[in-house]
């Protein structure tokens, strides 16, 4: 009796929950096969026929899991670390009012070069989170993509300043290379090369500058 007790619980709400788990992760087990199925099957019908049978195993586990945004967060980025950039933005863009799973669809978006749609993500991402610098760098990054190079300075500027990183530098010299801006270029550049006299890249960006000024 007291087994019994230690493994359902004291009442049968705990033996609910216990097949809550087993079909939660009998789901996502099936889900994950047909992923890979899908990866490497190169007949159309079955193609088809798994993909239709993958999203309707999909919308069951959302709704086993009730949209709980760390599960979601959770699977996103199983297929994040995975490269599968169109299935984890598939999976985070279900919670865009959690904020990892906001920034992770921005992320994937840019990633998909859905640079009009990472934008919007990053922006919703930043009036959660707005000290959170990274969210800087990647609308910065974005809005370069597009060819919006004020907004893109003004985001990676802010970028720099906060952090300092190699990779705000060379973000921001790449801009205004792209701008033709060479002047900024080299100045900025210079004081990267100080901080940074090892990185090839922003040695080979700083002779470009100084060569077209």
């Amino acid at each position: 009796l007291l087994s019994s007790m230690i493994i359902f619980g004291e009442n049968s709400n705990t033996l609910v929950d216990s097949n809550y788990e087993i079909n939660e992760n009998t789901i996502l087990e099936e889900i994950k096969i047909l992923d890979k199925k899908l990866e490497y099957d190169t007949d159309k019908e079955n193609l088809n026929k798994n993909y239709e049978k993958n999203s309707e195993l999909l919308k069951q586990y959302f709704e086993i899991i009730q949209y709980d945004s760390e599960k979601i967060f959770q699977l996103g980025d199983y297929y994040f670390k995975d490269n599968r950039y169109d299935r984890a933005l598939e999976i985070f863009s279900k919670d865009t009012s959690n904020f990892k799973n906001l920034y992770g669809a921005a992320v994937c978006s840019r990633f998909l070069n859905q640079n009009n749609q990472a934008i919007k993500y990053y922006t919703k991402a930043i009036e959660l989170e707005p000290n959170f610098s990274e969210l800087y760098l990647g609308r910065g990054l974005s809005y370069r993509n597009i060819g919006n190079y004020s907004k893109a300075v003004q985001d990676l500027k802010k970028f720099v300043s906060d952090t300092n990183s190699q990779e705000g530098y060379i973000a921001l010299g790449d801009t205004y290379l792209a701008m033709k801006d060479y002047k900024e270029a080299q100045s900025l550049l210079k004081i990267a090369k100080q901080m940074y006299p090892n990185s090839k890249i922003i040695i080979e960006m700083s002779l470009e500058a100084n060569s077209k000024v």
